[in-house]
Formats: structure tokens, C-alpha cells, sequence
């Protein structure tokens, strides 16, 4: 199951230029989809920058699979989805995409109801399965012992939220000034009052 990290962006000192467009919903919601899109790519640009990025390799047979933990699948899954509701509301969702997966080498894997235990095999790694658990870490319950250990969380999403927050204004705001300039092109803006042609 996929997690979120959810936050609102305020974004400010937009007022006067979303009162102009306030008689143009489309350009509108054009204009705050292209600055959602543009901030949620910086945002997976630098989430896949921090992601975990270890590299390791077996020889299994006669191919070359990573190891678990060290695919690198993970960064090159997060991606971007820009969404609009009915009532026009933008959200930009960053994340692992659903259908990203590769083939993983596991030196052992703990019996299961429906298989026994197994020793160095190659699973399906999928990363919308266990984004969360490296983004938050996780107790980690040693088969056979009864132990649990914490693994630590390795963040990657959050400190790319936060490394965009104070530019989401900036790109905001000139999206929606080049919408008001191409409307005021097309002569269905005055350019001086603001108001309808």
C-alpha cells in the first residue's frame, strides 16, 4: 500500500494576479497545474538524489542481479503525477511508481504459509511496497530469535519537500504572470485595469 507525506503549500502575495484570472478558470487551473508539475519535479529530482543508492551485484547462473537492498530501483521509480479534482483543486503527488519493479537476489527468505524457507534466491522487488518503510523506518522482527530490531529511517521525501518549499511562490506566481500575459496578447485582457476586453 502506497504512503503520503501530505503538505499545503501557501503560496503568497498571489491575490491580485488570482483576481485577474478569476473570470478565466481554465487558464487558471492550466497555470497551477504547470507550477504543481514544475515544483513536484524539483521535489523528484532531489528525493532520487537522496534515496538510498548502494550498488551490489551477484552472479546468479549466468546473469548479474542486484542484491535486495541495493537495486537502486527505489530512486529510479520516484516520479511525478499531477491531479485535478471536479471542483479544481491541484495536487502533486511524488512518489514510487506503481509499476516499477526488478528482479532482486536475497540471500535467504522466511517461511511463509504458503512456501518454505529459502536460501539464495531472486525475488521481485517492488518499491511502492517498501518506499515507507526506509522514508520512516521500521522494527524489524528477527525470524528464529524473537528479537526486534529498529532499522533506522533513511529519509528521502520529506527533506525534498522541505528543500522546495520557499520556491513554491516564486514558480507560482510565474505561471500564473505568463498566463495573464497571453491573455493580454490575445486581447482578452486589458493590460492596465485588469479587466475584460
Amino acid at each position: 500500500m502506497p504512503f503520503a507525506i501530505k503538505d499545503n503549500f501557501e503560496v503568497k502575495g498571489l491575490r491580485e494576479l488570482m483576481d485577474r484570472l478569476a473570470k478565466f478558470p481554465v487558464a487558471m487551473r492550466t497555470a497551477c497545474r504547470r507550477a504543481a508539475r514544475k515544483v513536484a519535479g524539483q521535489i523528484a529530482r532531489l528525493a532520487r538524489a537522496k534515496a538510498p543508492s548502494r550498488k551490489e551485484t551477484v552472479k546468479v547462473g549466468n546473469r548479474t542481479v542486484r542484491m535486495y537492498g541495493a537495486s537502486q530501483t527505489l530512486k529510479k521509480s520516484i516520479g511525478v503525477k499531477v491531479t485535478t479534482t471536479r471542483m479544481g483543486i491541484v495536487t502533486a503527488i511524488v512518489g514510487p511508481k506503481r509499476k516499477s519493479e526488478s528482479e532482486v537476489f536475497i540471500a535467504y527468505y522466511k517461511p511463509r504459509k504458503a512456501y518454505p524457507a529459502q536460501r539464495n534466491v531472486t525475488v521481485t522487488a517492488n518499491p511502492v511496497k517498501y518506499a515507507h518503510l526506509v522514508e520512516l523506518g521500521f522494527n524489524a522482527k528477527i525470524w528464529g530469535t524473537g528479537k526486534t530490531v529498529r532499522v533506522a529511517p533513511k529519509p528521502f521525501l520529506r527533506p525534498a519537500l522541505d528543500g522546495n518549499k520557499s520556491q513554491v511562490s516564486t514558480i507560482t506566481a510565474s505561471y500564473f504572470q505568463i498566463v495573464i500575459d497571453d491573455l493580454i496578447s490575445k486581447g482578452k485582457l486589458a493590460p492596465e485595469t485588469g479587466g475584460d476586453t
